[in-house]
């Protein structure tokens, strides 16, 4: 049903970004999550679903499959239109035969397993072909380029979708111009400067101007074109566009929408969203709520962003999405630069909400505080900063009075001085926030005219390890029979590098000890923390972000992908929590891993890599059955429900 929006606070909130709608009431307590129940399961099985996260892959992406199914079910790829015959398949697995389980991905390599072609992936229901229980489609292509539509308004946002290899990018030029004669209008890279192959832009935020003359296109035609590499020579393809007399008109919700869950009754919204608009509508985004029969669901921000890139717009919310009680409705607006729908669309859910079994304890993780005492500079230190990590432990403090720690993921002090070390431990007791678990970052190693020995004095001091005896930037906490370990960086790169280099002795010990661990509690989660993150995993370390940083990367996962009970954190980039793939979930490939955001200060890379004020951080509960990890922002003291989820131990 479309409705006409009701309270006023939301336009003038999201014009501070999607992040900080703060609302119109004041703040109030957080409500715990539920009742103890005695530690009843209350999730049930798992219904038969199917589904890759995108439709369209090129040679520098993976292909992820979700599946949910019986005992014997198992998932084939083959081509598009050929036989559903086992032998047939060009790749095949057990939903839950060797490692894999029902709602655990598979990870597909485009570039060793799949050439370029048109796919279906099909999930049957028992040894055989005869019982296909789901099914869906998606293609692998060299390169594309893609827009919304294909005629625009002089002042309207064109969004485009590329895919191409390394060194690939594309231009807007005159229909007419010769890309060899002249210089592009705009452009930017498909996989560089953190812009990701496959992702969907605003091409007037994203490129980067030559003629700014053009700003506004004036009527007449136009063509985007792709290039393999600098060479204007280089064409690949070509999509033509034309732009027209007239002024873009306000945003519009959607005129139709639908979600299709993965299993309704799981606790989980994971599933299918799908928004069609009015044909001439001028939209290039769509903004999203939980909602209740009285409106947004009160202390929620809006989920990310979601561009407009097709009309209808298929998308994916993410698998493991934590569902709040009273949640029952998506409702949506429609955005483009003029602000947002004052209509919406709302969408009914029929989901469960996440309830939970016998709660064990509770704990914050947090990332990136850069305490500072010596300001001044780009990074060099501001008082906000440590005026952030006050508030988010006070955050803590009101909401969470028995988390029973806050796991610190590295970059404790901004300039890797014992002082700042220092203030960091005055602000955690002033403000009775719980005792810190601290991780090495690499901004804890900088002043590098002392060496390396000496540098981790600090970290060993504040983080109990000295007492312990100990001399290791490696060690582990138990609370409550649930074991995290923490990993650091056994090298001090004096040329200002930022990766961590973890030392055989460090990785033997994390194998060791993930072995011992989950032998004797196979079906326990683990939490390991890492300042820097391992290689196209989560935000910040995708190819084209370049903010991944631990040798050896590759020796590293292989011993992770053994344990998917592990819940891995890593800080580091500083993306917004709302950035796309803000958590991995356990593949075959790799664990759980959540980008852990900052509380010094954001980057967002929506369209362009830029900072901008904010703070976030988890709340991350531990169950008998499941750990719930919930996105927060400090700042604006509100939940980011992109950024929360429910995951039921394996």
């Amino acid at each position: 049903m479309k409705s006409i929006k009701g309270p006023v606070c939301i336009a003038a909130a999201l014009a501070f970004g999607a992040c900080a709608f703060a609302g119109c009431k004041p703040d109030e307590p957080v409500i715990p999550d539920g009742p103890d129940d005695g530690g009843k399961d209350p999730i049930k099985a798992v219904a038969t679903y199917l589904r890759t996260d995108k439709s369209v892959y090129c040679a520098d992406e993976d292909v992820y499959i979700t599946a949910g199914g019986g005992e014997d079910s198992w998932v084939g790829v083959f081509p598009r239109g050929g036989a559903l015959e086992e032998s047939e398949a060009v790749i095949s697995y057990g939903v839950n035969k060797d490692g894999m389980y029902s709602g655990r991905r598979k990870v597909i390599d485009v570039m060793t397993e799949l050439s370029n072609g048109e796919y279906r992936a099909v999930l049957f229901g028992g040894e055989g072909v005869a019982e296909v229980k789901e099914q869906t489609e998606f293609s692998v292509v060299e390169h594309g380029i893609f827009t919304d539509k294909n005629e625009y308004y002089t002042d309207e946002e064109i969004v485009v979708t590329c895919y191409g290899g390394d060194g690939a990018w594309v231009g807007l030029y005159k229909a007419d111009e010769q890309p060899q004669d002249t210089q592009s209008i705009c452009w930017y890279y498909l996989q560089k400067n953190t812009h990701l192959v496959g992702q969907s832009y605003i091409l007037q935020r994203t490129g980067e101007y030559n003629r700014n003359e053009y700003r506004t296109l004036p009527a007449g035609d136009y063509k985007l074109v792709l290039f393999s590499n600098d060479s204007t020579s280089s064409i690949i393809e070509e999509k033509e566009i034309t732009v027209k007399d007239g002024t873009t008109a306000a945003a519009v919700a959607p005129s139709k929408g639908s979600f299709k869950a993965d299993d309704a009754e799981s606790g989980f919204a994971g599933g299918e969203v799908t928004l069609e608009f009015d044909k001439n509508a001028c939209v290039s985004e769509a903004v999203a709520y939980w909602a209740d029969a009285e409106g947004e669901l009160y202390g929620y921000a809006p989920f990310a962003e979601q561009r407009v890139s097709s009309n209808p717009l298929k998308y994916n919310l993410p698998d493991k999405l934590y569902v709040p009680e009273g949640a029952k409705s998506l409702r949506v607006y429609g955005k483009n630069f003029k602000g947002v729908s004052e209509d919406y669309l709302d969408i009914p859910l029929n989901l469960q909400a996440s309830e939970k079994g016998k709660l064990l304890y509770t704990f914050n993780v947090i990332s990136d505080i850069h305490i500072s005492t010596l300001f001044g500079g780009a990074h060099n230190g501001k008082t906000v900063y440590n005026d952030n990590f006050r508030n988010a432990c006070l955050d803590i403090t009101d909401n969470n009075p028995d988390s029973a720690m806050t796991v610190i993921v590295g970059d404790i002090a901004n300039e890797g001085r014992s002082e700042e070390w220092a203030l960091a431990d005055k602000i955690i007791k002033e403000t009775g926030a719980p005792e810190a678990f601290y991780t090495l970052g690499n901004h804890d190693l900088y002043a590098v005219t002392e060496p390396y020995d000496e540098k981790i004095d600090d970290f060993l001091r504040y983080s109990g390890q000295a007492d312990r005896g100990e001399t290791k930037v490696y060690y582990e906490k138990e609370v409550e029979g649930i074991h995290h370990l923490a990993l650091g960086s056994q090298e001090q790169h004096v040329s200002g590098g930022v990766e961590s280099s973890l030392h055989a002795d460090q990785l033997q010990w994390l194998e060791t000890r993930l072995e011992e661990i989950t032998t004797k509690n196979p079906s326990r989660p683990v939490f390991l923390y890492s300042h820097q993150s391992t290689y196209d995993t989560i935000a910040g370390s995708l190819k084209g972000h370049n903010w991944n940083g631990i040798r050896p990367d590759e020796k590293l996962k292989s011993i992770l992908a053994k344990y998917p009970q592990v819940l891995f954190f890593n800080g580091h980039s500083h993306w917004l929590m709302n950035s796309y793939r803000n958590a991995y979930f356990a593949s075959d490939k790799m664990p759980n891993v959540f980008n852990t955001a900052s509380v010094a200060y954001l980057w967002s890379t929506t369209d362009k890599e830029v900072e901008v004020a904010g703070s976030q951080g988890y709340y991350v509960s531990v169950y008998k059955d499941r750990v719930v990890v919930k996105g927060r922002d400090f700042s604006a003291k509100k939940w980011l429900p992109s950024a929360c989820y429910t995951v039921k131990n394996v």
